[in-house]
């Protein structure tokens, strides 16, 4: 990769970085090298000391779980993030996100025809933060995701709710 970190300002700050991603396989298959232009974003403008927009990106090569063929996964979001005026321990959430796989080989669905697997997928999360203490933070989240495949067992919608905690030390 070739990046670049700034913060230039209060206001804005993150990373850009733009590269070449290239997998390369012992086995025989179709393809047994895999390579893509690929990229990471992680930007963040700061509207006010309480409001923050978020801007995340990403585009590498991966394999499926289930059958280890390669893909490409594009997952770009957008999210928005603000802390109570009345109460600076508690901030709201909420992320909207678009991603897309594209498969490499060719694999058999359920239904017993060969094809190319694609994806795409759609999600949204609302989640309230509280900051217990400087070193304790809590997280109530909500997620909905859509995937549509071209594949019948990979369609699927799920809904998530979620408490996590994180320390700091």
């Amino acid at each position: 990769y070739v990046g670049l970190s700034f913060d230039p300002t209060a206001k804005l700050n993150g990373h850009l970085k733009v590269g070449w991603t290239e997998k390369e396989y012992d086995e025989d298959r179709e393809d047994d090298r895999v390579d893509t232009f690929s990229t990471q974003i992680d930007l963040t403008y700061n509207l006010s000391p309480y409001d923050a927009i978020k801007l995340k990106g990403m585009r590498t090569i991966e394999e499926d779980i289930d059958t280890n063929e390669p893909f490409t996964r594009d997952d770009y979001s957008i999210g928005y993030s603000h802390i109570l005026s009345l109460n600076e321990k508690i901030r709201l959430n909420a992320i909207a996100g678009y991603g897309k796989a594209k498969y490499e080989g060719k694999n058999f669905d359920t239904d017993g025809i060969l094809k190319r697997r694609d994806e795409d997928w759609y999600y949204g999360t609302l989640g309230v933060d509280y900051a217990m203490q400087s070193w304790l933070m809590w997280n109530l989240a909500y997620t909905r995701q859509e995937r549509d495949s071209n594949f019948i067992r990979y369609d699927y919608e799920e809904n998530r709710v979620f408490l996590s905690a994180m320390v700091y030390f």
